[in-house]
């Protein structure tokens, strides 16, 4: 809004905007709050089926350093290759990868792909 426009208003109006802006500011307020406390929960979800998939990888594989992971952990081509390595043997679970983490993981398949061809050609 425009100062011209609030220094015209009446003091009763002014009173009115003051309301509808503290009632849409509490409104903005508790989606946010509803917002984060469904990340916090997603988030936890997600790390307690990553730590499964963990111990399901560990004894598949009898690696004891196997860890699952959303994205390549460690840097370079090294995290990524050893990331795709684990991501085929979740694949090949009865039930595949889960589908909470499909959208996660071919977004970093994309990035990674992206990262290394940018980075190839330069």
């Amino acid at each position: 809004m425009e100062r011209s426009y609030l220094e015209e208003l009446s003091v009763s109006e002014l009173k009115e905007q003051l309301s509808e802006w503290q009632t849409r500011l509490s409104g903005a307020g508790a989606r946010l709050a509803r917002g984060l406390r469904a990340r916090d929960r997603r988030r936890r979800r997600q790390r307690r089926l990553c730590a499964a998939l963990t111990l399901l990888l560990q004894h598949i594989t009898g690696e004891t350093g196997a860890r699952f992971g959303l994205a390549p952990s460690g840097d370079g081509e090294g995290g990524y290759s050893e990331w795709v390595h684990a991501m085929r043997l979740v694949a090949r679970l009865p039930a595949g990868v889960p589908q909470h983490f499909r959208k996660k993981v071919t977004s970093c398949l994309i990035m990674w792909s992206w990262y290394f061809s940018e980075w190839t050609h330069e």
